[in-house]
């Protein structure tokens, strides 16, 4: 090997050895930034999280669905006693109208009447303990696509 291929040799080992420390240099900073940028999302973490908030969302959806029919059950057995209530109320005036009916079955037909008025007054009493409506959730007409 001549001086010359030995100078040429030796300045591209330099060469070399200084690029490979511009790289350690590169890498530490690189690394420097990933670990202060540690707590940021990938699009697979976005992409988890949007799945789990969609599968609340429908979770959700289905609860409300399933309160809203319950709900619904429950008014029309209100609305059934309410019923029953009226008419035994107005059968129970209409006897105690009548003339003629033993003191017995007067305090009879008197007991079932207050007994009638006291459900009356529970259904009143529950009614007036539930919370109140849900209010309203504004939707926007509009949506951004994400």
């Amino acid at each position: 090997m001549s001086n010359r291929e030995e100078s040429e040799l030796a300045h591209a080992v330099c060469s070399l050895a200084h690029s490979i420390c511009e790289l350690g240099v590169v890498l530490k900073d690189e690394m420097q930034w990933r670990r202060s940028h540690d707590h940021l999302a990938t699009k697979s973490d976005l992409r988890e999280m949007e799945n789990r908030l969609m599968t609340a969302f429908e979770e959700i959806e289905e609860f409300l669905d399933a309160q809203k029919t319950y709900n619904d059950e429950d008014a029309v057995r209100v609305t059934n006693i309410r019923a029953d209530i009226k008419v035994l109320s107005d059968k129970i005036n209409e006897l105690l109208a009548t003339s003629g009916l033993p003191d017995a079955l007067r305090t009879k037909i008197g007991a079932l009447k207050t007994q009638a008025q006291a459900t009356t007054a529970d259904l009143v009493a529950l009614d007036e303990a539930n919370p109140p409506p849900i209010p309203e959730i504004p939707v926007d007409p509009n949506p951004q696509p994400s």
